[in-house]
């Protein structure tokens, strides 16, 4: 992140398989359910707490190049994407 700062933002997905295939998508993010370290991490908090939407996704940027991290996220989302448009195919 700019000036080495982390940041914790949440996405939410429009169901829990869409949220598990961009988990599973992601190269530089690591599953886990303490957010805050020097590696960026992702949580799934509908695993934990089935009260929250099951597209609920919280990710907490690590020390990692900034620009990886988006490409990252930018490849899982199209990955997401193009799952969606063959269901609505």
């Amino acid at each position: 992140m700019p000036r080495g700062f982390g940041g914790i933002f949440s996405l939410q997905l429009k169901t829990q398989t869409y949220a598990e295939l961009f988990m599973k998508s992601l190269h530089y993010w690591k599953n886990a359910t303490s957010l805050g370290g020097v590696e960026s991490l992702i949580d799934h908090r509908h695993r934990w707490d089935t009260t929250v939407h099951p597209g609920l996704l919280r990710l907490s940027c690590g020390l990692e190049d900034s620009e990886d991290l988006l490409k990252d996220i930018l490849q899982a989302v199209k990955r997401v994407h193009s799952l969606t448009k063959k269901e609505d195919a």
